[in-house]
């Protein structure tokens, strides 16, 4: 997947561009402000003040997050409290008739593995079970990207919920502000710093943590 941000007058970025080659792709960041601009640009919840953003050949500046086929998980995960888990889930089919959530909400759900959850209170999952859920939301979507920002720091079954994202042929963009998360998920990042964002090899210079 390519990622171009082209004329940008949005601070602090103002000109991108990415050929993002791996299904997982990790981002580095040592501002929370300047990660949080780079990702609202990529979801559409910030616009540029002029110029285009682009995946692959596709113009998205004008488009709004769902129309990019975008996903973020947040690090908190953002559940709606009020809400049962499969309306959690299901939320982003809210123009699907019921018959089509049903069926999606049932591959989702398997595919997970998470079928023994949807009739439990968000409050009495665990750490994993909340990770699963979030990804489940995310992924009923059927995105072409799914953004990531530290969700997975601190579990031990990151890895493997990563791996099923990267099974699924999505392109993967995780950010996180750890050098040894960076290190442990891949063996190169993309340093997001002073308004740039360049490659690093794992076999070149680490920067200090």
């Amino acid at each position: 997947m390519k990622i171009r941000i082209e004329k940008g007058k949005y601070a602090p970025f103002k000109k991108i561009e990415l050929s993002l080659e791996d299904s997982l792709n990790v981002f580095l960041y040592r501002d929370e402000e300047e990660a949080k601009a780079f990702l609202d640009l990529l979801l559409g919840t910030a616009s540029l003040e002029k110029g285009s953003i682009y995946f692959d050949k596709e113009d998205v500046s004008d488009l709004s997050p769902y129309q990019r086929k975008a996903s973020y998980i947040y690090k908190d995960y953002q559940f709606y409290p009020n809400l049962s888990i499969i309306e959690n889930i299901s939320f982003a089919l809210k123009d699907k008739t019921k018959e089509e959530r049903e069926e999606e909400l049932r591959v989702i759900t398997k595919e997970l593995a998470i079928e023994d959850l949807i009739d439990r209170e968000i409050s009495d999952l665990d750490a994993t079970q909340k990770v699963r859920l979030a990804l489940a939301k995310a992924l009923i979507k059927k995105p072409k990207v799914i953004i990531i920002k530290e969700a997975f720091d601190d579990l031990e079954t990151g890895s493997e919920l990563l791996d099923l994202m990267k099974e699924s042929g999505l392109s993967v963009i995780y950010a996180t502000g750890s050098l040894d998360t960076a290190k442990s998920l891949a063996n190169k990042y993309y340093l997001i710093e002073d308004g740039k964002i360049e490659e690093v090899k794992l076999n070149t210079a680490v920067l200090e943590a």
